[in-house]
């Protein structure tokens, strides 16, 4: 099972968020636009543990008011035929159109009372068949001609009366209901317990910056190494005998602890209590109940954790990029041994924030690597947070997801977020089989490519000669135009004429509307006959600025070899702006605007 959306409403800055998931997400935007907000949402959505605050609600930066209530939601599709299948989620299945079998499930918490979750499930309007509905007991539908198989797993004695708690078991019983699978409505707390349903979500597991590091990581019992041994562990108990074994005379011993067995001991123990109590107390009684029947209560390892490098120290004396490498090493080790086990194993979504700090740069690259790969085995989900473009990987053959989160621009009624979702994967493959090419060959000769997602404006250059001369001219403009042009805008060197069209196809693909600098190049053949092809991908001539009739041209002086020092030489021999050649100076003004020289 995976999760393929999530909806916050009034949770922190999220008044009303859609995010979108795939094998590989990433959260990105500047800081404070609420990306670790996701992250903390899912932890509510996915853990039993996981407890929301009055703070969490969201606040109306106008009036300081607070929403009322937070609503999580989360879609999940990729769902098991077994899962499929069990309690609190049977009856629960809906098609969504490009996603398939999906499962919806949510959690509201209330101001005042946020600790408590109240849940929820979409589902199908389920109802016992009419010939049912009016019997007092199991043994009355049996008589009716219901199979008393039916009702083997639900905990009902066949001639107790059916309380309404009862009833609701009943629902699950595919044989002894009518399902309405025109209608849909919010189901309160599916499975009966939380923890039914919980079990079959995937398992989320936190790897945080270091600002909220501490025990979060560390080999404390809450932290994500400690935890990530737990799910080992628990793997590994399932396929043992002896835990089998353990299982099955922890129920024996349960049944000896039952304190309404007259034959036990413990009975014996609290009757004699009792009598001991009333002659203090005449109205005083003690009622005993014990419950070793979950062996996963009961059973609960603790590790103490080291780590050697040099010297074998704790957990916490070793430095925060060794310990969250470790873990993710933990995680891609648990993902390639999944694939060579036969049973199923739960599914883990993994939330990263920033994976980029506290790694040396040559390690950069290799936890990118590791992240992609982690995501395309097996049941994982990776969704991680990042300021840094070279941890998305536009080469990947997968799955991804780049969501785009900022303030949103309508803010009359207290500042939102709004959140935009990239789909690199759809987008790449609308592209023709040419376009792909130079795209791919593209993205092997600009590892930064992936800063168009972090950045205002693109603007798409023939190659470097441009780059340079772009470059060399912020040095003769004000602080103010250089810094907000460095912050505002990505100059990407598309390397030629005809990857020009592959790069502007593919990044309106994906939401972005490039601007784009090129040579008229009158006369040569070779390349002239792209300039009609250019203009059409761009399709916006306010975005399209054509050099008359090269970059040569413009700078005032004859084209010839080396190009981009050439242009290097120009500038190196100029000490103001006004010795900079007019023409381009109008064209640096025309695309980057409001610009003041020094």
């Amino acid at each position: 099972m995976k999760i393929f959306k999530l909806t916050m409403e009034g949770y922190r800055k999220h008044k009303k968020t859609e995010v979108y998931f795939s094998d590989a997400t990433f959260l990105i935007g500047e800081n404070n636009s609420g990306k670790s907000s996701v992250l903390k949402a899912l932890e509510l959505l996915l853990s039993v543990k996981a407890k929301a605050q009055d703070e969490d609600f969201y606040k109306n930066s106008v009036d300081e008011k607070q929403d009322k209530e937070i609503v999580i939601t989360g879609w999940f599709n990729e769902i098991e035929d077994e899962v499929k299948k069990s309690k609190g989620i049977k009856n629960r299945i809906f098609y969504h159109k490009g996603y398939g079998d999906t499962f919806v499930y949510r959690k509201k918490y209330t101001l005042g009372d946020s600790k408590k979750a109240h849940i929820e499930a979409r589902e199908h309007p389920v109802e016992i068949k009419a010939e049912y509905k009016d019997c007092k007991t199991i043994e009355d539908m049996i008589s009716l001609g219901a199979d008393e198989t039916w009702f083997e797993n639900i905990g009902i004695s066949l001639t107790k009366k059916l309380t309404e708690t009862d009833r609701k078991k009943l629902l699950d019983i595919e044989e002894l209901v009518n399902i309405d699978l025109e209608n849909e409505r919010w189901a309160d707390n599916p499975g009966g317990f939380e923890n039914i349903v919980q079990e079959k979500l995937p398992k989320f597991l936190m790897i945080p910056a270091m600002d909220k590091f501490g025990d979060n990581v560390s080999g404390n019992k809450n932290g994500a190494l400690n935890e990530l041994l737990n799910i080992f562990f628990d793997e590994i108990k399932e396929q043992s005998e002896t835990y089998q074994l353990i299982k099955d005379n922890l129920k024996k011993l349960s049944g000896e602890l039952d304190a309404t067995n007259e034959n036990t001991e413990i009975y014996k123990l609290v009757n004699d209590l009792n009598n001991v109590a009333s002659e203090v107390f005449s109205a005083a009684n003690v009622n005993v109940k014990s419950n070793l029947s979950d062996a996963n209560d009961v059973i609960k390892p603790t590790f103490n954790i080291d780590i050697s490098t040099n010297v074998k120290t704790p957990v916490e004396y070793q430095g925060a990029g060794t310990i969250r490498s470790i873990v993710f090493a933990l995680l891609r080790y648990r993902a390639k041994r999944d694939i060579t086990m036969s049973g199923k194993q739960q599914s883990l979504i993994i939330g990263f924030e920033e994976p980029e700090i506290y790694l040396h740069p040559n390690a950069i690259s290799k936890m990118r690597d590791v992240i992609y790969a982690l995501a395309s085995q097996g049941n994982n989900q990776i969704i991680c947070t990042t300021h840094s473009p070279y941890m998305i990987n536009l080469d990947y053959e997968h799955k991804q997801v780049v969501n785009h989160l900022s303030d949103s621009e309508n803010c009359g009624n207290g500042c939102q977020v709004a959140c935009t979702p990239i789909n690199l994967t759809e987008s790449f493959e609308r592209l023709h089989d040419d376009n792909k090419k130079y795209l791919k060959m593209l993205i092997r000769l600009e590892d930064s490519l992936a800063r168009c997602f972090f950045v205002k404006n693109v603007l798409v250059v023939e190659g470097d000669t441009e780059y340079v001369a772009i470059n060399e001219t912020l040095k003769f403009v004000s602080e103010e135009t250089r810094s907000r042009i460095l912050s505002d805008w990505f100059i990407l060197r598309a390397h030629g004429k005809p990857i020009i069209i592959s790069i502007v196809k593919y990044l309106k693909a994906l939401g972005i509307n490039p601007y784009v600098m090129h040579d008229k190049d009158t006369g040569i053949n070779g390349a002239e006959k792209f300039n009609s092809y250019i203009s059409k991908a761009v399709d916006d001539q306010t975005h399209l600025y054509v050099l008359e009739d090269c970059i040569e041209d413009v700078l005032g002086y004859k084209p010839g070899t080396e190009k981009p020092f050439r242009a290097y030489q120009y500038f190196s021999n100029i000490t103001k702006p006004d010795d900079i050649s007019a023409d381009w100076r109008s064209v640096f003004e025309s695309i980057f605007k409001d610009v003041s020289w020094e």
